[in-house]
C-alpha cells in the first residue's frame, strides 16, 4: 500500500550427483568451469556449487562460489573437486527473476578414491 518494493529471497538447489562410472561415487571429479545457461534473465543471479567428498559429508561451498551470473556471461571458471556435487541458483534483489536451461560442465575424471 505504500508503494515500496521488498525483495523476497528465492533459490532452487539441486540433488547431488556424480560421475556414473563403474558404480556411484567412486572417482572424483574435477570441474574446471561452468556455463550459465539461462533461458531468461533480468538482473543478477547466484549460483554456487557445493561438493562432497564422501557421502556423509556435509556439502561444502567451492572457494569461488557464490558466483553472480549477469545477462553477458557467457562462462564462469571454478576450481571444485569432489565426489559429488549439486547446484543452487538464487535471487536476493527486487525486480530479479530467472529461468534456467540447461546445466553444462566441463567435468573431468580426477581419480579414484
Amino acid at each position: 500500500s505504500t508503494g515500496t518494493s521488498t525483495a523476497i529471497t528465492s533459490f532452487i538447489q539441486s540433488g547431488d550427483f556424480d560421475l556414473d562410472i563403474e558404480g556411484n561415487g567412486q572417482f572424483f571429479m574435477s570441474i574446471r568451469r561452468f556455463v550459465p545457461d539461462f533461458k531468461t534473465l533480468a538482473g543478477n543471479a547466484k549460483v554456487t556449487l557445493k561438493v562432497k567428498r564422501y557421502p556423509q559429508q556435509t556439502s561444502s561451498q567451492t572457494a569461488l562460489s557464490p558466483f553472480t551470473i549477469t545477462s553477458s556471461t557467457d562462462k564462469k571458471d571454478t576450481r571444485a573437486r569432489g565426489r559429488s556435487v549439486s547446484l543452487k541458483i538464487e535471487n536476493d534483489s527486487a525486480s530479479e527473476s530467472w529461468r534456467f536451461g540447461t546445466l553444462r560442465l566441463d567435468i573431468q575424471n580426477d581419480g579414484r578414491r
